[in-house]
């Protein structure tokens, strides 16, 4: 791979592991004994694909950060509504699934929800000083998406999680008139792949190519970038979707028109990202994923 000097201040602001190393994949020669680029790859045909992937990276994030609001609102709503009359509910463990399998989850459940419960955060302090505890719907604000997928699966009430997810299939119905349905199994998947995602998302890793390890429901598919934008249409208002995925396309297709990325590097890409070539590519009129 050819390195000129104009990429010094580059990889002086970039750390040389994650650009290189962590993009490289796609330039190589999958047919050379050993690791060898393709003829004709440059610095800065790997550094476009670190700044495709980053700001894809940044879109998404962005998505799930809408999204995990209206997930604490749904779930912390519905919580409080089934334990109304127990403030505190969210830190006892007969909340909590019984089963001693998940008694080590339920523990730090507990604990983590407890510390957020005695911290210095203006309003839960507030709460706890002037009000003589703190509501879920409060303390939910500073959970973060790990924790509350943990609350979500960790509940012992059936009754309250099946409730939980008829409200989220609702909205999906309201929003896009897709009228499957998908319950608790399904609702507990979603929330670990954003989760995944979230966290790859907020700690710069690389994107593109990642596959949860989180699907153990049905279907049965690699949760691939692709499979992350349905769950996210089944948590987001058909408008802000819609903006999405024609953002998303959108990015698509000026990393070809202003030659970021090569033709045949594209592909891989867009293989990397889950998609089928041919029926499953985004239609960049518009916007949807046929």
């Amino acid at each position: 791979m050819l390195i000129d000097e104009s990429a010094i201040p580059i990889l002086k602001r970039e750390n040389y592991y994650n650009l290189i190393n962590g993009y490289k994949d796609i330039f190589l020669d999958v047919d050379s004994p050993v690791e060898k680029y393709k003829d004709g790859v440059t610095f800065w045909d790997v550094y476009n694909l670190f700044c495709l992937d980053r700001d894809i990276r940044f879109l998404f994030f962005k998505r799930i950060l809408d999204i995990e609001s209206t997930l604490k609102s749904v779930i912390s709503y519905r919580a409080s509504e089934e334990y109304i009359g127990d403030q505190e509910f969210y830190l006892k463990a007969k909340t909590y699934s019984s089963d001693p399998g998940k008694s080590k989850n339920v523990q730090k459940t507990i604990e983590v929800l407890s510390s957020l419960y005695g911290s210095n955060a203006e309003t839960i302090r507030h709460y706890r000083e002037n009000h003589g505890g703190v509501p879920f719907f409060v303390l939910v604000r500073n959970v973060t998406l790990g924790s509350l997928s943990y609350f979500y699966s960790l509940l012992e009430s059936p009754k309250l999680k099946s409730r939980i997810a008829h409200d989220f299939r609702s909205m999906n119905y309201e929003q896009t008139g897709d009228n499957r349905r998908f319950g608790i199994k399904q609702v507990e998947q979603d929330l670990r792949v954003l989760t995944e995602f979230r966290n790859i998302c907020a700690h710069g890793e690389r994107f593109y190519c990642h596959v949860s390890k989180n699907i153990n429901y049905a279907p049965a598919e690699p949760a691939s970038v692709l499979y992350l934008i349905g769950v996210l249409s089944r948590y987001s208002e058909a408008e802000a979707f819609s903006d999405f995925i024609k953002e998303f396309a959108s990015l698509l297709v000026s990393s070809i028109e202003n030659n970021m990325i090569q033709p045949e590097q594209f592909f891989e890409f867009l293989s990397a990202l889950g998609f089928i070539l041919g029926p499953d590519l985004p239609n960049m009129e518009t916007g949807q994923v046929e």
